[in-house]
């Protein structure tokens, strides 16, 4: 099993390579699903959010609605937007013990350690 430390170095680097790649290609044509790029990113810029704001705010119980999300962003903000979020997940995961019980889709798996996993 990789290491907290590990997780988070993998967080970072594949975080650092998605915006490379999808930096000025939000509009590239992948055959059968116009747009994907961009619905990618903003759907990616989601989970961080949603992932971080969980851990930090050490939630408990399954949110449900009861989370606001951010409003998507325009396309030109996307990839900027999405590597501030990564930046965010990271630091929030470094900054949490992985034994913190936080809510997650796992049972028996309740912890920050989780989220920091997967």
């Amino acid at each position: 099993m990789l290491s907290p430390t590990d997780c988070l170095a993998a967080i970072t680097s594949h975080s650092e390579g998605f915006a490379a790649a999808a930096r000025g290609r939000l509009e590239a044509d992948v055959r059968h699903c116009p747009g994907w790029v961009a619905d990618l990113v903003a759907h990616v810029i989601d989970v961080h959010w949603y992932w971080a704001t969980i851990v930090e705010q050490r939630i408990t119980d399954q949110p449900g609605d009861t989370l606001v999300r951010p409003e998507r962003v325009g396309d030109d903000e996307l990839v900027a937007t999405f590597e501030a979020g990564a930046r965010r997940l990271v630091r929030v995961l470094e900054a949490v013990d992985p034994r913190t019980r936080v809510w997650t889709w796992a049972p028996g798996h309740q912890d920050a350690a989780f989220v920091i996993r997967h």
